[in-house]
């Protein structure tokens, strides 16, 4: 796994982003610091190695069928099933969380509790496409463990905790709705489990997210809020504003990046001492990666990053001018900064943000001035007497915001699909911002030059990505090749087909998460998946039957990408699912029905009609779709049991170089089935422990086939990518291309410098 790789890598990577932090925070005279970082590489090197092998110890002891470990609990999230745990293991960083599902009773444990779990550890990745920029060797999020409500034992409470108090307080509330209890606890707490889920998907879609995850602008809403209500800006009353801010937080790696700023430049000017931004956010780098090296792989610590750079940035030609329709400007630059990485992470930009963030800044501002303004009530256990006379002051903001983000989300041209970006092109992507405004600070005079010089490069940038998507959109139309991803989505099937001449289609959309959340597999994967893959619209989408997990996800696909047809069991629509606007309604999967496109064919080999008789097992009417590319061919064999395997064995043109084995890798795979369709290789598509799949006979009959069988539960997503002679098989998780480490490790400094 890459985290055995990471004990060797991770203390070289520390070395080298410490020398970057040397030549931004030692300016002219960059000996002392040099020296003094030195010291401090050495405690990177020494702490870095031992955590990294304490993981790789770890995860070897949760490649046991029990496991028992201790840990204490960064957050719980109750539902009805159960709860969920996020567990850090001890001995371990921050950053290095384990996720635990306890079914059944209620958790009796708070937030900072020690305990002991016992339970049955799996490994289970639900992630984007594999890029350098995801790979992080502490990363535990893909172990889970799983118990049942008595294998969970607390050893001791953790210490008092203002934080919670003032949680579990603001949750009692009675005079205030849920919507808006959940807004607060994002915005004053940083904890989103209540958020709501139109404005939680809302924001996303229209790039105001950052409202939303307490960071540095929530630090000077708090700042603002204490200096406004003391009426006193002196360094102590915006020291006590910071503390309140560090008590409050919850210490994510964001927050604290903020904090340790704000305290750096708080006790600066309490002493005297004038300090430059760019040292501030140098030293403050250095100091955070001493504190916790395993930030440097955190996602929200790096978008922080970044901001701040941008920041830093548009302050090198910032003119004097204060009047407000500047306001915008720093939005503009720091967005143009932002959009690269967003883009290589997440395949989407959203242009209207910048315009959004200030039209929506002034109710989060409110909300948390009247958030402020309930602690002291809340603290003395009087907060309903509070939100009696000022709750529905906050519910109607809270419905305003809903409502603002709600109408902006629909917004012609709010989220734009701008498809993979590379490495090389984020390069030149900031040497053309930096080269941009190093000229433009120059030849640009007047008090209006960061107004130009902003807007340029907010055109710049989006005017690139644009070129970029345009790139592959066109490259994949005049394609010669054909590939085909399994979606890693649990226990499930989803296949994304992209053919030669562009064409796009999905097979099944399903899957099922430990807490049978379906439609979150389609949100946090299917959906994210199609738009880094540059998918704006999909040409068919194949529905194998009417099971949770092969259409379960389909729900946010057909709501946000346009389809053009559906083929579908009886060519019928599931009430639960929205109808796609398609010309021709969808078409009845039976035999017969087939496709060809440049060199490519597809058929439907099964069932030959569909009858009401399947409606009491749709597993008996799966259906079975075979395509072909020169000398490649793969069968997708959907849940079809073992006795209709026997039917479609008489035909004679199932024999395929690639099996998608039938059920998730269940009992119901025939051996004179597998011996007529022959393949050198299989796919099982599924998860295992608390279903028992793949099933070990099943495992037995592929191996004594001589069959090389690939599964998404150990591998991630597999990519099998052909140009009709040789076919190339990659994962997301490593297990199929062994060589996977050393293109993030060489991503990962390529970046860096």
């Amino acid at each position: 796994m890459p985290t055995e790789y990471g004990c060797l890598i991770y203390p070289g990577l520390l070395v080298v982003f410490g020398w970057l932090i040397v030549l931004i925070v030692g300016g002219k005279k960059p000996g002392k610091t040099g020296l003094l970082l030195l010291s401090v590489l050495y405690l990177y090197y020494v702490a870095a190695w031992q955590d990294a092998a304490r993981l790789v110890a770890l995860e070897r002891q949760l490649q046991g069928e029990r496991v028992v470990l201790t840990g204490s609990i960064e957050r719980i999230r109750r539902y009805e099933w159960g709860s969920m745990l996020d567990l850090r293991p001890s001995g371990l960083p921050r950053s290095s969380l384990l996720r635990v599902f306890v079914n059944g009773q209620p958790v009796p444990c708070e937030v900072g509790d020690a305990v002991l779990v016992r339970g049955a550890a799996r490994y289970q990745r639900f992630t984007p496409p594999q890029h350098w920029l995801w790979w992080d060797p502490f990363n535990l999020q893909g172990w889970t463990i799983n118990c049942a409500g008595d294998g969970i034992e607390l050893l001791r409470r953790g210490n008092w905790d203002l934080r919670q108090v003032v949680l579990r307080r603001l949750e009692q509330a009675q005079n205030l709705q849920p919507e808006s209890k959940g807004l607060l606890k994002a915005l004053l707490f940083g904890d989103r489990t209540d958020l709501s889920p139109v404005i939680n998907e809302n924001a996303k879609k229209t790039g105001v997210s950052h409202l939303l995850a307490i960071s540095g602008l929530h630090l000077g809403m708090y700042v603002a809020a204490v200096t406004l209500t003391l009426r006193n800006k002196r360094p102590r009353t915006v020291l006590t504003g910071i503390i309140l801010f560090a008590i409050l937080s919850g210490g994510g790696a964001s927050a604290t990046r903020a904090v340790v700023a704000g305290l750096y430049f708080a006790l600066a000017g309490w002493i005297g001492r004038q300090v430059t931004a760019r040292e501030a956010f140098g030293r403050t780098l250095l100091l955070l990666l001493w504190l916790n090296p395993a930030y440097l792989f955190n996602l929200g610590f790096r978008l922080s990053i970044i901001c701040v750079w941008g920041l830093i940035l548009y302050n090198s030609f910032r003119s004097e001018s204060t009047r407000l329709g500047n306001l915008l400007n720093p939005g503009l630059v720091v967005t143009a900064v932002i959009m690269p990485v967003a883009a290589a992470y997440f395949g989407v930009i959203n242009p209207w943000g910048p315009f959004l963030t200030i039209g929506c800044a002034p109710f989060v501002f409110v909300l948390v001035l009247g958030g402020l303004a309930a602690l002291p009530f809340l603290l003395c256990g009087v907060g309903d007497y509070f939100f009696l006379w000022f709750g529905w002051i906050i519910d109607r903001l809270t419905i305003a915001l809903e409502r603002i983000l709600l109408v902006a989300s629909r917004l012609p041209g709010v989220t734009v699909t701008v498809g993979t970006v590379g490495l090389l092109f984020m390069l030149a992507c900031y040497s053309s911002l930096v080269f941009l405004c190093r000229r433009a600070s120059d030849k640009v005079c007047g008090q209006g030059r960061d107004r130009v010089i902003s807007w340029v490069c907010y055109c710049l940038i989006i005017a690139l990505l644009q070129a970029n998507a345009l790139c592959q959109t066109l490259g994949a139309k005049y394609s010669p090749w054909l590939a085909v991803t399994v979606l890693n989505v649990g226990h499930g099937d989803a296949f994304y087909l992209e053919l030669p001449g562009g064409s796009k289609m999905l097979i099944d959309g399903g899957g099922q998460s430990e807490a049978d959340l379906h439609d979150w597999i389609g949100r946090s994967v299917v959906l994210p998946f199609l738009k880094y893959a540059n998918c704006t619209s999909l040409d068919t989408v194949m529905i194998s039957h009417w099971h949770a997990d092969h259409t379960g996800g389909l729900l946010p696909v057909f709501a946000e990408i346009p389809v053009g047809g559906v083929v579908s069991p009886g060519g019928m629509i599931p009430p639960l699912l929205p109808a796609p606007e398609i010309a021709n309604g969808p078409l009845a999967a039976q035999r017969g029905l087939s496709f060809a496109q440049a060199g490519c064919t597809g058929q439907i080999l099964y069932p030959e009609e569909y009858s009401a008789d399947y409606l009491a097992n749709p597993n008996r009417a799966s259906m079975v779709f075979r395509i072909e590319y020169g000398l490649f061919s793969l069968i997708f064999a959907g849940d079809l049991p073992a006795q209709e395997q026997k039917v479609l064995a008489q035909a004679n043109e199932i024999k395929s170089l690639v099996l998608k084995v039938p059920h998730h890798g269940g009992h119901s795979l025939s051996a004179h089935w597998l011996s007529i369709v022959n393949p050198r290789y299989a796919i099982i598509s599924g998860e295992g422990l608390r279903r028992g799949q793949p099933n070990r006979d099943t495992l037995a009959k592929l191996a004594q086939a001589g069959i090389t069988a690939f599964r998404t539960d150990h591998s991630g997503n597999i990519r099998l990518r052909t140009d009709g002679t040789a076919v190339s098989l990659a994962s997301t998780g490593g297990a199929i291309n062994p060589n996977l480490w050393a293109r993030n490790v060489l991503g990962l400094l390529l970046s860096l410098l």
